[in-house]
């Protein structure tokens, strides 16, 4: 699956499961991914290649959407699966536009 988007927020992450990613990034994507009848906007990507990228960059890439339990910011496994997506192959860099918080293009 094609996903175009906005890093929307990134963070450190501790994986213990199948994908030892050491950043978790979330990005809004536009116009959102209709996943089991709801449109999702915000979604989240498990990468550790994710770090190139800024908040407020665009980014375009392949990937897989998975549902499963992440660690939450407060340290918790989230209660129910959530969508995720996981980048298939390298991901790109893309630098489209990088807006400020004012949607002004910096």
């Amino acid at each position: 699956m094609r996903i175009k988007g906005e890093i929307y927020k990134k963070r450190s992450y501790k994986s213990s499961g199948l994908y030892h990613s050491t950043y978790i990034t979330f990005i809004r994507v536009h116009p959102g991914i209709m996943i089991n009848g709801e449109n999702i906007i915000i979604i989240p990507i498990l990468s550790d290649e994710m770090h190139r990228y800024e908040v407020g960059e665009h980014i375009d890439l392949n990937g897989r959407i998975e549902f499963l339990r992440i660690i939450t910011s407060t340290g918790d496994r989230s209660f129910l699966p959530v969508p995720v997506i996981i980048p298939e192959g390298k991901i790109p860099i893309k630098k489209c536009v990088k807006f400020d918080e004012h949607k002004n293009v910096v």
